[in-house]
C-alpha cells in the first residue's frame, strides 16, 4: 500500500529488487525463516523478485493480478499494451500526481480496473483511499514505482518510454503471435526463460473482469504453451475469480481466502498439481 510513513519522494528506493531486499531484512529481523508469500499488483512483482534470494524459504507463492514472467505475456499478447496505457502517462513529471490526487484520475482508474466493484463516493473505504492519496507525497511515490521499474528512473529513459511502448504494441500486432499459433521457440527461451523453474507451489489469481491485466494472458502463462514447465518445476495453477476485477480480494474475499487455504494445504500435505479445487 501507500502511506505517508513510507514516502521518500525519490525513485531511488522504488525498484522491486530493493523493496524485496527490505522485506527480506524485516523477516530476518523477526526471525521468520519460512513463509507463504502472497503479492498483489506491484506486490506480485516484488514477490517474484524475492524468489531470487529466498526461494528455499518460500513455502508457496501466490501472485494476484500480475503473473510470473509477465514480459513473455506482453510479447505474446499485444493487447496488454492497450491495458497498460497508463505506463506511459506515469513517466511524465507532475501531471500524473495531479491527475490522481486532484482531478479524479484515481477514481477513473479504479472503475476501469474493477468495473464490477461499485463503491460510492461517501463509502468509508473509498474515502480513506482518497484521503491517503491527497496527503503530500503519496501520489508521487505511487507513480515513482512505474518511473523506476519501467522508465528506469532516468528522465531520458522516461521520455523515450512512450515511443518504445507504442512500437512494441505495433510490432506485436503485426507479428500476431498468439496463444494458439506457436510453442515457445528457442529465441523466446533465451530471452524470457533464463531463470531456473520455481520449486514451490505457485498460484495465480486473476479477476474475471480485470481491466488492468488481460485475463487470457494471465491464464496463458500457466499453460504449457505459455511455458509453464519452464517457469514452474513442480506445478502451478491459475484461478479466475468470477464477478471480480483487479481488486479481487476486496470484491470476493471469501473466494480468494479459500484458494489460499487450499494452496497452503497442498504445500503442507505434499499433494499433486490436481489437488487445488
Amino acid at each position: 500500500g501507500y502511506d505517508t510513513t513510507s514516502v521518500t519522494g525519490t525513485t531511488a528506493d522504488k525498484s522491486v529488487s530493493t523493496v524485496a531486499s527490505d522485506i527480506r531484512s524485516v523477516l530476518n529481523t523477526l526471525g521468520i525463516e519460512q513463509f507463504h508469500l502472497v503479492g498483489h499488483d506491484w506486490g506480485s512483482s516484488i514477490a517474484s523478485a524475492m524468489v531470487d534470494e529466498s526461494e528455499d524459504d518460500i513455502l508457496s507463492l501466490t501472485l494476484s493480478a500480475v503473473p510470473y514472467n509477465a514480459p513473455f505475456g506482453f510479447a505474446r499478447f499485444p493487447e496488454q499494451f492497450r491495458y497498460s496505457w497508463y505506463f506511459t502517462l506515469f513517466q511524465i513529471p507532475f501531471l500524473p500526481e495531479l491527475w490522481l490526487s486532484k482531478l479524479g484520475g484515481l477514481r477513473w482508474l479504479w472503475n476501469s480496473w474493477s468495473p464490477t466493484l461499485t463503491v460510492g463516493a461517501s463509502d468509508p473505504f473509498w474515502r480513506s483511499i482518497v484521503a491517503t492519496f491527497k496527503q503530500e507525497g503519496v501520489a508521487g511515490d505511487a507513480v515513482n514505482y512505474y518511473r523506476k521499474n519501467l522508465g528506469k528512473g532516468s528522465i531520458l529513459a522516461r521520455l523515450l518510454f512512450p515511443v518504445v511502448f507504442a512500437l512494441a504494441y505495433l510490432i506485436g500486432k503485426l507479428k500476431g503471435k498468439r496463444i494458439q499459433d506457436a510453442e515457445v521457440d528457442d529465441n523466446e527461451r533465451k530471452e524470457f526463460f533464463t531463470k531456473k523453474p520455481l520449486k514451490m507451489p505457485v498460484l495465480g489469481l486473476i479477476g474475471e473482469h480485470d481491466g488492468c491485466f488481460y485475463p487470457p494472458l494471465f491464464r496463458f502463462l500457466h499453460s504449457e504453451k505459455g511455458g509453464s514447465s519452464l517457469s514452474f518445476q513442480h506445478f502451478s495453477d491459475c484461478k479466475t475469480i468470477e464477478n471480480a476485477g483487479h481488486f479481487s480480494f476486496v470484491e470476493q474475499p471469501e473466494t480468494v481466502a479459500q484458494h489460499l487455504l487450499n494452496l497452503f494445504r497442498v504445500q503442507e500435505q505434499g499433494l499433486g498439481p490436481n489437488s487445488l479445487i
